[in-house]
């Protein structure tokens, strides 16, 4: 069990020599510098533009998900210096808990105090993913926590999330929730942290397809489903439940006409959707991305062995599959740093590809710009970003296969190892 995160800064700060005190509170300052610079910047909000206008609706009892959306977006954002909605309203009724409260402010001061919460939410959010990384097996060190940090921090992801007003930080809270709330086998931690990966659907469902296979979080996950329907009674009740049927129809056809926008081109999303969207493949609904990224990732785990290396996999494998399958906006990465806590044992070759996959996902807009002479194409940044995903992919296969995997015949047959409907995903002692 490893010293808790910030003792082992203290630690440093204080009793460490020289070199050490000064890399530790140079890390930290440039981390605290980053998130101030965020927050005090002149940010466009434009993608809190939309929660907050849903949050102003549901307020005065009006539908956020009927056809008036656009035209009170305009009204309510006339005087602001930021543009009205263009799309509609496609977030679960359950963010009415989280829209409603800024609905009620000012838009000027609700994309504040978003702000505010979002910077706070990163912290709270690396924090949580520190303190569980000190409770693995092979803890890492200080300074891969803070590189971390510092990926998440200043990488593409939270660029987007504070310039456009994103919601990717309380994701990136809910899977840290869940990261330190598994091993510990809490109740309360994963629950949370399972209600904030369901605030965005495509993240959400392969995430708790994955958490309904794992003993430690059967329960959480189940427990998270009944209260993501008890939070989306509010919404329903705001307009009157006889609108229910219409509202939720409302939203099925947002989000049909939501895969068709611009903005959501296949070619222009990460994992293999960018590579699928050149064949005739390219309409299939992400239903079936969400099956084969939970299938994916049930598969590797299931057949990994022993007991340790399975627990050292199951949150880069499930990270991987997300960002592999799952027609995501590039901006939705912001959770990938979280795989180097996870790496101390990997062997060297791994670690390489690792480091490889990561760095290209660090700054992919850079990336592509230096490659074709200042260009800005969001097609081929794509395929930057799916070749970063595809090497990360290549170094957990590097772990998997040096796990000496069961194969399917041991699997489902050999007497001496437990089936996955059992014991698959035990994390009880050995």
């Amino acid at each position: 069990m490893g010293t808790p995160a910030h003792a082992a800064v203290l630690n440093v700060v204080k009793r460490g020599t020289k070199p050490e005190r000064l890399l530790v509170s140079g890390l930290l300052l440039i981390i605290v510098l980053l998130l101030l610079r965020q927050v005090f910047a002149n940010h466009l909000s434009s993608d809190f533009a939309y929660i907050w206008t849903a949050g102003k609706m549901w307020a005065l009892g009006i539908d956020p998900y009927g056809v008036s959306y656009r035209v009170f977006g305009a009204s309510a954002l006339a005087n602001e210096a930021v543009p009205a909605p263009r799309g509609t309203w496609v977030y679960p009724p359950q963010w009415i808990a989280i829209a409603l409260p800024f609905g009620l402010l000012p838009f000027q001061t609700a994309a504040w105090v978003w702000r505010i919460l979002t910077a706070a939410t990163l912290c709270l959010a690396i924090v949580i993913a520190w303190r569980a990384s000190d409770e693995l097996d092979a803890p890492p060190p200080f300074w891969v926590k803070a590189l971390a940090a510092l990926a998440i921090i200043s990488g593409n992801g939270a660029a987007k999330l504070f310039d456009n007003g994103q919601t990717n930080g309380l994701i990136l809270l809910g899977i840290s929730l869940v990261m330190i709330g598994r091993p510990r086998k809490d109740l309360f931690l994963c629950t949370a942290g399972l209600l904030l990966v369901l605030l965005k659907p495509q993240i959400g469902i392969p995430f708790s397809a994955v958490a309904l296979c794992d003993r430690s979080l059967r329960v959480p996950t189940l427990v998270a489903f009944m209260l993501t329907g008890l939070l989306c009674l509010p919404a329903f009740s705001s307009i009157g439940f006889d609108n229910t049927l219409g509202s939720l129809m409302s939203l099925q056809a947002n989000l049909a006409s939501y895969a068709a926008s611009v903005f959501n081109d296949p070619r222009t999303l990460s994992g293999v959707v960018s590579i699928v969207a050149y064949t005739r493949f390219a309409t299939l609904p992400a239903t079936v991305y969400a099956f084969a990224a939970a299938v994916a990732c049930l598969s590797l785990l299931w057949t990994t062995q022993p007991r340790t290396v399975r627990e050292t996999l199951f949150f880069p494998a499930l990270l991987r599959c997300e960002y592999l399958f799952m027609p995501l906006h590039l901006n939705d990465l912001l959770a990938y740093p979280l795989i180097l806590l996870f790496c101390v044992r990997w062997r060297t070759s791994s670690k390489v590809a690792l480091a490889l996959g990561l760095a290209i996902l660090y700054r992919p807009q850079n990336l592509t710009s230096i490659i074709l002479n200042g260009v800005s194409d969001r097609v081929f940044e794509a395929q930057i970003v799916f070749a970063g995903i595809v090497l990360i992919t290549i170094a957990l296969l590097i772990e998997w296969w040096r796990s000496k995997p069961l194969s399917p015949a041991r699997l489902l047959h050999d007497t001496h190892h437990p089936g996955p409907s059992r014991e698959a995903f035990r994390t009880d002692a050995a």
